[in-house]
Protein backbone atom coordinates (compact mmCIF):
# COMPACT_ATOMS: atom_id res chain seq x y z
CA UNK A 1 0.00 0.00 0.00
CA UNK A 2 1.23 3.43 -0.75
CA UNK A 3 0.97 6.18 1.69
CA UNK A 4 -0.85 9.12 1.10
CA UNK A 5 1.27 11.21 2.71
CA UNK A 6 4.32 11.42 0.56
CA UNK A 7 2.46 12.80 -2.06
CA UNK A 8 1.02 16.58 -1.86
CA UNK A 9 -2.31 17.57 -2.69
CA UNK A 10 -1.89 19.68 -5.08
CA UNK A 11 0.69 17.60 -7.05
CA UNK A 12 -1.87 14.59 -6.66
CA UNK A 13 -4.49 17.01 -8.59
CA UNK A 14 -2.07 17.76 -11.06
CA UNK A 15 -1.51 14.31 -11.73
CA UNK A 16 -5.53 13.74 -11.66
CA UNK A 17 -5.49 16.27 -14.78
CA UNK A 18 -2.43 14.57 -16.51
CA UNK A 19 -4.69 11.64 -16.69
CA UNK A 20 -8.18 13.34 -17.94
CA UNK A 21 -5.98 14.51 -20.49
CA UNK A 22 -4.16 12.39 -22.03
CA UNK A 23 -7.04 9.34 -21.58
CA UNK A 24 -9.97 10.99 -21.99
CA UNK A 25 -9.57 14.07 -23.95
CA UNK A 26 -6.99 12.45 -26.46
CA UNK A 27 -7.77 8.91 -26.02
CA UNK A 28 -4.33 7.62 -25.78
CA UNK A 29 -3.55 4.63 -23.48
CA UNK A 30 -1.19 6.21 -21.10
CA UNK A 31 0.85 4.53 -18.07
CA UNK A 32 2.84 5.66 -15.37
CA UNK A 33 6.14 3.50 -15.57
CA UNK A 34 9.83 3.63 -14.18
CA UNK A 35 11.13 5.27 -10.99
CA UNK A 36 7.73 6.99 -10.27
CA UNK A 37 6.52 3.69 -9.25
CA UNK A 38 9.36 2.81 -7.77
CA UNK A 39 8.93 5.37 -5.45
CA UNK A 40 5.76 5.05 -4.35
CA UNK A 41 6.19 1.45 -3.69
CA UNK A 42 8.96 2.73 -1.33
CA UNK A 43 6.88 4.85 0.29
CA UNK A 44 9.57 7.63 -1.07
CA UNK A 45 8.81 11.09 -2.39
CA UNK A 46 8.87 11.81 -5.86
CA UNK A 47 10.11 14.56 -7.68
CA UNK A 48 9.65 13.07 -11.55
CA UNK A 49 6.84 11.52 -12.87
CA UNK A 50 7.21 9.18 -16.01
CA UNK A 51 4.65 8.30 -18.39
CA UNK A 52 4.31 5.99 -20.92
CA UNK A 53 1.85 7.03 -23.82
CA UNK A 54 0.52 5.28 -27.41
CA UNK A 55 1.35 8.50 -29.56
CA UNK A 56 4.49 10.05 -30.37
CA UNK A 57 4.28 12.32 -27.66
CA UNK A 58 5.18 15.59 -28.63
CA UNK A 59 2.01 16.70 -29.72
CA UNK A 60 0.13 15.69 -26.52
CA UNK A 61 2.57 16.66 -24.52
CA UNK A 62 2.35 20.09 -25.89
CA UNK A 63 -1.38 19.99 -25.49
CA UNK A 64 -0.97 19.03 -21.85
CA UNK A 65 1.40 21.57 -21.01
CA UNK A 66 -1.17 24.34 -22.18
CA UNK A 67 -4.13 22.51 -20.54
CA UNK A 68 -1.70 22.94 -17.28
CA UNK A 69 -0.61 26.18 -17.88
CA UNK A 70 3.04 24.51 -17.60
CA UNK A 71 6.33 24.74 -19.84
CA UNK A 72 6.94 22.21 -22.44
CA UNK A 73 10.66 21.37 -23.12
CA UNK A 74 11.83 18.93 -26.09
CA UNK A 75 14.12 16.87 -24.48
CA UNK A 76 14.75 14.32 -27.87
CA UNK A 77 13.11 12.56 -30.88
CA UNK A 78 11.31 9.95 -28.30
CA UNK A 79 10.81 12.61 -24.90
CA UNK A 80 9.26 15.70 -23.62
CA UNK A 81 9.24 16.97 -20.03
CA UNK A 82 6.30 19.62 -18.54
CA UNK A 83 7.10 21.32 -15.83
CA UNK A 84 4.03 22.65 -14.08
CA UNK A 85 3.00 23.80 -10.73
CA UNK A 86 4.62 26.18 -8.29
CA UNK A 87 6.72 26.38 -5.30
CA UNK A 88 6.48 23.09 -3.63
CA UNK A 89 3.89 22.14 -5.40
CA UNK A 90 6.14 21.81 -8.46
CA UNK A 91 5.73 18.91 -10.79
CA UNK A 92 7.93 17.51 -13.39
CA UNK A 93 6.73 14.99 -15.89
CA UNK A 94 8.46 13.26 -18.60
CA UNK A 95 6.37 11.80 -21.56
CA UNK A 96 7.60 9.28 -23.78
CA UNK A 97 6.21 6.99 -26.44
CA UNK A 98 5.76 2.98 -26.43
CA UNK A 99 8.57 1.26 -26.92
CA UNK A 100 7.65 -2.35 -28.84
CA UNK A 101 3.55 -3.04 -29.63
CA UNK A 102 2.61 -3.25 -25.62
CA UNK A 103 3.77 -1.83 -22.53
CA UNK A 104 5.20 -5.42 -21.11
CA UNK A 105 7.56 -4.78 -24.54
CA UNK A 106 8.61 -1.71 -23.35
CA UNK A 107 9.36 -2.53 -19.77
CA UNK A 108 11.73 -5.67 -20.76
CA UNK A 109 14.06 -2.93 -22.65
CA UNK A 110 14.65 -1.14 -19.36
CA UNK A 111 17.12 -1.36 -17.21
CA UNK A 112 16.56 -2.68 -13.81
CA UNK A 113 13.38 -4.86 -12.25
CA UNK A 114 11.99 -2.23 -9.72
CA UNK A 115 12.39 0.03 -12.63
CA UNK A 116 10.48 -2.32 -15.13
CA UNK A 117 7.03 -1.53 -13.88
CA UNK A 118 3.96 0.19 -15.29
CA UNK A 119 0.43 0.51 -14.37
CA UNK A 120 -2.73 2.06 -16.33
CA UNK A 121 -2.35 5.84 -15.57
CA UNK A 122 -6.72 6.46 -15.01
CA UNK A 123 -6.12 3.35 -12.29
CA UNK A 124 -2.69 4.32 -10.26
CA UNK A 125 -4.28 8.10 -10.05
CA UNK A 126 -7.73 6.10 -8.73
CA UNK A 127 -5.77 4.34 -6.56
CA UNK A 128 -3.88 6.93 -4.97
CA UNK A 129 -7.29 9.03 -4.69
CA UNK A 130 -8.81 6.59 -2.55
CA UNK A 131 -8.98 7.16 1.22
CA UNK A 132 -6.09 5.20 2.77
CA UNK A 133 -6.11 3.28 -0.30
CA UNK A 134 -9.04 0.83 1.01
CA UNK A 135 -6.13 -1.67 1.47
CA UNK A 136 -6.62 -2.26 -1.99
CA UNK A 137 -2.93 -3.45 -3.44
CA UNK A 138 -1.79 -1.25 -6.50
CA UNK A 139 -2.70 -1.63 -9.97
CA UNK A 140 0.61 -2.86 -11.41
CA UNK A 141 2.06 -4.43 -14.50
CA UNK A 142 4.88 -6.34 -13.13
CA UNK A 143 6.05 -9.25 -16.41
CA UNK A 144 9.30 -9.27 -14.18
CA UNK A 145 8.18 -9.01 -10.49
CA UNK A 146 9.63 -5.84 -9.56
CA UNK A 147 7.49 -5.42 -6.93
CA UNK A 148 9.07 -8.43 -5.32
CA UNK A 149 12.51 -7.17 -5.75
CA UNK A 150 11.33 -3.52 -4.15
CA UNK A 151 10.43 -5.14 -0.90
CA UNK A 152 12.64 -7.82 -1.08
CA UNK A 153 15.49 -4.39 -1.48
CA UNK A 154 17.26 -6.00 -3.72
CA UNK A 155 18.18 -4.49 -7.49
CA UNK A 156 18.48 -7.14 -10.44
CA UNK A 157 18.97 -6.39 -14.43
CA UNK A 158 16.07 -7.34 -16.26
CA UNK A 159 18.24 -9.30 -18.61
CA UNK A 160 22.48 -10.24 -18.65
CA UNK A 161 22.87 -7.29 -22.01
CA UNK A 162 21.27 -4.71 -20.11
CA UNK A 163 24.71 -2.91 -19.24
CA UNK A 164 25.87 -3.28 -22.76
CA UNK A 165 22.89 -1.27 -24.12
CA UNK A 166 23.88 1.46 -21.73
CA UNK A 167 27.18 1.00 -20.21
CA UNK A 168 26.52 4.07 -18.13
CA UNK A 169 23.51 1.68 -16.21
CA UNK A 170 26.64 0.35 -14.17
CA UNK A 171 27.09 3.48 -12.44
CA UNK A 172 23.41 3.61 -11.72
CA UNK A 173 23.31 0.62 -10.19
CA UNK A 174 25.82 1.79 -7.38
CA UNK A 175 24.02 5.12 -7.29
CA UNK A 176 20.52 3.56 -6.49
CA UNK A 177 21.69 1.13 -4.40
CA UNK A 178 23.30 3.33 -2.03
CA UNK A 179 20.28 5.86 -2.38
CA UNK A 180 17.10 3.04 -1.61
CA UNK A 181 19.75 0.54 0.54
CA UNK A 182 19.37 -1.85 -2.29
CA UNK A 183 21.70 -5.22 -2.30
CA UNK A 184 23.10 -6.09 -5.97
CA UNK A 185 21.81 -9.29 -6.44
CA UNK A 186 25.22 -11.71 -7.53
CA UNK A 187 24.22 -12.29 -10.99
CA UNK A 188 23.89 -8.35 -11.89
CA UNK A 189 27.03 -7.72 -9.82
CA UNK A 190 28.68 -10.50 -12.23
CA UNK A 191 27.44 -8.68 -15.43
CA UNK A 192 28.86 -5.79 -14.02
CA UNK A 193 32.43 -6.66 -13.45
CA UNK A 194 32.05 -8.69 -17.22
CA UNK A 195 31.10 -5.35 -18.99
CA UNK A 196 32.98 -2.84 -16.55
CA UNK A 197 35.28 -2.07 -20.02
CA UNK A 198 32.80 -0.53 -21.50
CA UNK A 199 32.25 2.60 -19.25
CA UNK A 200 34.39 5.04 -20.89
CA UNK A 201 32.38 4.32 -23.93
CA UNK A 202 29.71 6.14 -22.29
CA UNK A 203 29.98 9.91 -22.76
CA UNK A 204 32.18 11.93 -19.97
CA UNK A 205 29.57 14.52 -19.33
CA UNK A 206 27.19 11.35 -18.51
CA UNK A 207 29.86 9.66 -16.02
CA UNK A 208 30.29 12.85 -14.37
CA UNK A 209 26.83 13.67 -13.64
CA UNK A 210 26.26 9.83 -12.25
CA UNK A 211 29.32 9.44 -10.34
CA UNK A 212 29.22 12.56 -8.61
CA UNK A 213 25.53 11.72 -7.63
CA UNK A 214 27.15 8.57 -5.83
CA UNK A 215 29.88 10.47 -4.19
CA UNK A 216 27.57 13.76 -3.20
CA UNK A 217 25.84 11.91 0.22
CA UNK A 218 27.50 10.83 3.43
CA UNK A 219 29.25 7.72 2.75
CA UNK A 220 31.39 8.12 -0.50
CA UNK A 221 33.76 6.01 1.26
CA UNK A 222 31.47 2.97 1.38
CA UNK A 223 30.49 3.67 -2.42
CA UNK A 224 34.29 3.51 -3.36
CA UNK A 225 34.57 0.77 -1.98
CA UNK A 226 31.40 -0.84 -3.99
CA UNK A 227 32.89 0.51 -7.03
CA UNK A 228 36.09 -1.00 -6.72
CA UNK A 229 34.13 -4.30 -5.91
CA UNK A 230 32.38 -4.33 -9.09
CA UNK A 231 36.21 -3.57 -11.13
CA UNK A 232 34.68 -0.32 -11.77
CA UNK A 233 36.79 2.31 -9.79
CA UNK A 234 40.21 1.58 -11.74
CA UNK A 235 38.19 1.40 -14.97
CA UNK A 236 36.74 5.00 -14.50
CA UNK A 237 40.61 5.69 -12.71
CA UNK A 238 43.19 4.01 -14.04
CA UNK A 239 46.16 5.41 -12.25
CA UNK A 240 45.12 3.50 -9.55
CA UNK A 241 45.41 0.49 -11.27
CA UNK A 242 49.02 -0.12 -9.98
CA UNK A 243 48.33 1.08 -6.28
CA UNK A 244 46.24 -2.28 -6.03
CA UNK A 245 48.41 -4.44 -4.61
CA UNK A 246 51.65 -1.83 -3.81
CA UNK A 247 52.78 -2.26 -0.63
CA UNK A 248 54.20 0.90 2.01
CA UNK A 249 56.83 0.77 4.09
CA UNK A 250 55.76 0.17 8.43
CA UNK A 251 53.84 1.56 9.96
CA UNK A 252 51.17 1.57 7.15
CA UNK A 253 49.46 -1.61 6.94
CA UNK A 254 47.24 -0.95 3.92
CA UNK A 255 48.66 -1.01 0.16
CA UNK A 256 48.33 2.31 -2.15
CA UNK A 257 44.53 1.82 -2.98
CA UNK A 258 43.31 1.08 0.36
CA UNK A 259 45.12 3.84 1.73
CA UNK A 260 43.84 5.95 -0.76
CA UNK A 261 40.15 4.70 -0.13
CA UNK A 262 40.71 5.40 3.93
CA UNK A 263 41.78 8.79 3.24
CA UNK A 264 38.92 9.65 2.28
CA UNK A 265 37.13 8.07 5.21
CA UNK A 266 38.95 10.25 7.13
CA UNK A 267 38.27 13.27 5.38
CA UNK A 268 34.28 12.64 5.52
CA UNK A 269 34.60 12.07 9.12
Amino acid sequence: MVEQHIIPGEILRLLQRVAQYIVERQRQPAYLVGGSLRNLLLNEPCADWDIVIGDPGAQVARGLADTLAGHYVRMHDKASRIVAGHGQDEIIIDIAPLIGNTIEDDLRQRDFTINAMAAPLQEIMSYLSMPGNSGEPVPLIDPLHGSADVHARVLRAVDERVFQRDPLRMLRAVRLGARYQLAIEPATAQFIRRDAGLLPTVASERIHEELYAILAPIGATEQLYVLNRLDLLTTLMPEFMPARGMPQPRPHCWDVLEHSLHTVDTLEQ
